[in-house]
């Protein structure tokens, strides 16, 4: 899917801790505010505030929620892409657990929240929305264009001319922006499509990888490519633990790193090096092989297809969108 959608009210976004938003139009104090990014694999929490024109963050927890997984099960067993009456409860069970947080900080257990893939290829996303709005959580399941877009305010903290990939679980989304418009493409794959179809049972990471790229070529073709190539700069957002393992430095000190191609393949040299053995202990004993190992071979091809000799890597999620939004009086 391809297309270029007019300039959306979104605020910039800025990393997390506190940094000041000198950018930005005038920023009204907001008070605490819950969010939560309802991944297709992970939900990313936050509480956070704008105060004085700088954006303060208290808590940043992310939990596993595996509905991406769970819409594929039902849909193998049933033929319906919906997300099972289960994992409904497992969701409501896990937002409750923030919502307790959230009436910790705040005296409130209201959450705002945007959802991402899983919900809006479910046939029941817009009934489980209505679910957590009873329970006090206002979700907004965004479509692919509203996804990139906030990707895209995420990497650049607003400014035009960059290129931006969004490295998700489920899917990916190439975004750029020009003037009042960007040009966006997204790709159904992600991370953990590309670990169940390729990684998780393969026996070396050239075999893996080999299969990955063939895939990938035949989903990312000149147009996609043509919206990131020749701008200021590459920047790859939900990039920190990918970036953590090619730079050798923890995830929470990676936000603005630049990664050479020549890292990058770095890496995949000593991965293609693996033999058996040391490729199933890698995938045992290394607790984000499953969104590293895909990102990687994505990234390198994006480098080689793209022209670019590097990339800049972002840690930051979608959720701080929306308290910047309330910042500016936008209803979410």
């Amino acid at each position: 899917m391809h297309g270029v959608i007019p300039l959306i009210l979104l605020s910039t976004l800025l990393a997390s801790h506190s940094v000041r938003a000198e950018s930005q139009e005038k920023l009204r104090d907001t008070g605490l505010v819950c969010a939560v990014d309802m991944g297709s694999n992970t939900f990313k929490f936050i509480i956070a505030e704008i105060n004085k024109g700088e954006y303060l963050q208290y808590v940043d927890e992310r939990k596993t929620a595996g509905v991406g997984d769970d819409l594929k099960a039902t849909e193998s067993k049933t033929g319906r892409k919906q997300i099972s009456d289960g994992k409904v409860q497992e969701i409501r069970a896990l937002l409750a657990g923030f919502q307790d947080q959230c009436e910790q900080k705040t005296h409130s257990r209201k959450i705002q929240g945007i959802a991402t893939a899983a919900f809006r290829e479910a046939e029941n996303g817009a009934a489980i929305s209505d679910q957590l709005r009873q329970q006090g959580i206002e979700v907004q399941i965004l479509t692919g264009e509203g996804e990139s877009a906030y990707a895209y305010e995420a990497a650049t903290l607003g400014k035009s001319g960059f290129a931006v990939a969004d490295l998700g679980s489920r899917t990916t989304e190439f975004v750029t922006k020009t003037g009042e418009n960007y040009q966006w493409a997204e790709i159904h794959t992600g991370y953990k499509v590309a670990w169940d179809d390729f990684y998780e049972k393969a026996g070396t990471f050239g075999q893996a990888s080999s299969q990955h790229l063939v895939k990938l070529k035949q989903m990312i073709g000149e147009k996609e490519n043509q919206i990131l190539r020749n701008r200021i700069e590459l920047v790859m957002i939900e990039f920190g633990e990918t970036a953590s393992y090619v730079l050798g430095i923890p995830q929470d000190q990676i936000e603005g790193k630049i990664i050479t191609r020549t890292q990058v393949q770095g890496k995949l040299k000593d991965l293609h090096a693996m033999d058996a053995k040391a490729f199933a202990d890698l995938k045992k004993n290394f607790k984000d092989a499953i969104k590293v190992l895909p990102r990687v071979v994505l990234a390198d091809l994006i480098l080689e297809q793209t022209g670019y000799d590097q990339l800049r890597g972002s840690n930051r999620e979608l959720n701080v969108a929306i308290v910047y939004q309330i910042s500016r009086g936008v209803t979410h």
